[in-house]
């Protein structure tokens, strides 16, 4: 490869045609092997590549995490996002909770999108009562819950039954003053 860029353009093209997110870690692995430096970019489309077939490559997707914490690599949002998603597509709620956790004791602070990804994922798996507590831990720790997570968590509590919950809940929005455009 000519340059760094050329590089890191030729991997993350690799990662965006590939269905096979094995091959993403494969990837990253020689990459290592070859000396060359796998930088946050590269992590990224690499656990964005275990989104394209969560059920089986959720595990790829963490462990691509914990290579970048136990490496030092820098994460960001999107390191979390894409590997909530990943956990999240496949049902395993409580591990994406668990990434969104671990990256935030490495000084990763969930915004907006990464907690509206996490929501999708509680509430993919049916779990009202866990979409109203992160609803709450996210107002109570300074992340404004959005639209889009206050009506997931309304509509995770209509499909469980839970009218009282999916009322008290869109009260809880009015109080944190949410513009639901209704």
């Amino acid at each position: 490869f000519e340059s760094r860029g050329s590089l890191i353009a030729a991997v993350t093209e690799v990662f965006q045609d590939s269905k096979f997110p094995v091959r993403a870690s494969a990837v990253v692995d020689w990459l290592r092997d070859e000396g060359h430096l796998v930088e946050t970019k590269i992590f990224n489309c690499a656990i964005d590549a275990c989104t394209k077939d969560a059920r089986r490559s959720w595990p790829l997707a963490v462990g691509l995490v914990s290579e970048m914490i136990s490496e030092g690599v820098v994460m960001n949002a999107r390191t979390c996002s894409c590997a909530i998603s990943a956990c999240g597509q496949s049902g395993q709620w409580m591990q994406a909770t668990a990434v969104l956790t671990a990256l935030a004791e490495h000084g990763i602070e969930p915004d907006e999108f990464v907690c509206s990804t996490l929501m999708t994922a509680i509430c993919s798996a049916g779990e009202w009562t866990k979409a109203l507590e992160f609803l709450h831990t996210m107002a109570s720790q300074s992340i404004p819950p959005t639209t889009f997570t206050g009506s997931a968590a309304i509509s995770a509590c209509d499909k469980a039954f839970q009218w009282q919950q999916a009322l008290a809940c869109l009260a809880f929005m009015c109080t944190v003053r949410i513009d639901m455009h209704l």
